[in-house]
């Protein structure tokens, strides 16, 4: 079983500016040293006003977070999972409601001799509610008891979910920092090794309440900033408030995007440019509305087995799926229907 040992990935953290560009959305930026890099945290209040969260629906090509953002209308973005060709993402996916299809995941057989197959946790959101399950190696090597499905490794998501990004390794585990004796060792983080290298860094994470989406990018790969091993990471997790969060994609696919860039992807990025990536966290922040995820929010009213009227004028309906399926009608209810 796992258990907490001294860590020797002690991160020092000071906040350096914060804003909120939109209501339920907080951007903070700190200087971290030992290692010396910037920490560019967001932070999604999901029982704000009208803030949702969204996924990539299943893609044909791959796009920046910038591109992404703005072709959906986003008020933040960040990368999200692994991939390879296809694409295709290391784990799950589903995005704008629609599971991306089997041979899009890490769930399909095509790839079963692939390293990573099985290995993911996500974070998934639903009206009024947020899920996450652990990853293979928590499951099987902790005494983790939370999230969905705790004893089934690559469980089926929760029926009726909206968005889903995966990520692996778990950095925070039900409050608890993952932590190592040394950073480079064999034994930190054994579901993935290039955790022991220091890099630029992506995290997603969420708050014990469940009402706190975090967003981390950590830059790299600059005479000024260094990126961090994994544990170091899991210490930056733990010390912003994660209950649970997970490592994403990182190295030069590292972005975060709120009407601009807000961390420096050009430096972890090789090429200089904005990398075209496979699939992406979206936050929604109009500032009115009703919060699509908030678990405290009082339900929806049901439609009973009588029927009833779904109105298109009322803050609880929401258009899922490719727009180009849907189309308006001047009729039914009030003149107007989808």
């Amino acid at each position: 079983m796992w258990s907490l040992i001294p860590s020797a990935a002690a991160v020092t953290l000071a906040l350096q500016t914060t804003s909120t560009p939109y209501e339920g959305v907080t951007l903070e930026s700190w200087r971290a040293s030992s290692p010396s890099t910037d920490v560019t945290v967001a932070r999604v209040d999901l029982c704000a006003s009208g803030v949702r969260v969204d996924a990539t629906s299943p893609p044909s090509s791959y796009a920046s977070t910038g591109s992404f953002a703005e072709d959906v209308g986003a008020q933040l973005a960040s990368n999200g999972d692994f991939y390879t060709s296809g694409p295709r993402v290391y784990g799950n996916a589903i995005g704008q409601g629609v599971p991306w299809p089997l041979d899009q995941t890490g769930d399909d057989p095509a790839v079963a001799w692939e390293w990573f197959v099985g290995k993911y946790g996500w974070i998934a959101f639903t009206h009024d509610g947020v899920h996450f399950t652990h990853t293979e190696w928590t499951k099987e090597n902790t005494s983790a008891s939370g999230g969905w499905a705790p004893d089934t490794v690559s469980p089926t998501p929760p029926a009726g979910t909206i968005a889903l990004v995966s990520g692996l390794p778990e950095l925070v585990v039900e409050g608890e920092t993952y932590t190592c004796l040394s950073s480079t060792a064999d034994d930190c983080f054994p579901d993935r090794t290039d955790m022991r290298s220091r890099h630029p860094r992506m995290a997603m994470g969420l708050t014990e309440d469940l009402e706190t989406f975090l967003l981390v990018a950590v830059d790299g790969r600059t005479s000024s900033n260094t990126g961090m091993y994994g544990a170091e990471l899991a210490d930056v997790m733990g010390q912003l408030g994660a209950w649970e969060a997970f490592n994403i994609d990182g190295g030069g696919s590292t972005q975060m995007w709120s009407d601009g860039y807000v961390n420096d992807y050009s430096g972890n990025n090789s090429g200089g440019s904005a990398r075209s990536v496979a699939n992406h966290w979206a936050v929604f922040a109009p500032g009115s509305g009703r919060p699509g995820s908030c678990v405290s929010e009082t339900p929806c009213e049901l439609l009973g087995p009588t029927g009833g009227t779904l109105d298109d004028a009322s803050s609880y309906f929401q258009l899922f799926g490719d727009a180009a399926y849907w189309r308006s009608e001047d009729v039914g209810h009030d003149g107007h229907l989808y």
